[in-house]
């Protein structure tokens, strides 16, 4: 959680300026354990450093390995709740398998008015 409120905190004063941050490989922000990533609230993938084929990407109707609209989801939680944890299956980076994975999304208004979805997650074993 402290970690998707930095990066809110970032993306609210930044915005796209920020994103080169996230991309940064070792750094706080994208390391092997986890990374920050952004949708659009539309569902459209604007940062996912492991897996940047997928940017600019809408996948909003993409489902999970278990049939889970996880995009949905996400827009979901930002419209109604502001902030939550979603679980959901997803390949830890570098791999092809999923795994089960907790992640916490915030909705963040960017300097151009622009809604946006910020999150990262933790994998189960």
């Amino acid at each position: 959680m402290a970690l998707v409120n930095s990066a809110a905190a970032l993306v609210e004063s930044k915005g796209k300026n920020a994103f080169a941050e996230f991309k940064k490989k070792d750094s706080k922000w994208y390391n092997e354990k986890t990374y920050v990533f952004v949708d659009d609230i539309n569902g459209t993938v604007l940062v996912n450093p492991p897996s940047p084929e997928i940017e600019g990407k809408n996948l909003i109707d993409m489902k999970d390995a278990k049939g889970k609209a996880l995009i949905r989801e996400f827009i979901k939680i930002a419209k109604t709740k502001g902030s939550g944890w979603v679980g959901y299956w997803w390949p830890k980076p570098g791999e092809d398998k999923p795994s089960k994975k907790m992640s916490y999304i915030k909705q963040v208004k960017m300097p151009n008015g622009e809604i946006v979805i910020v999150g990262a997650g933790i994998y189960g074993e």
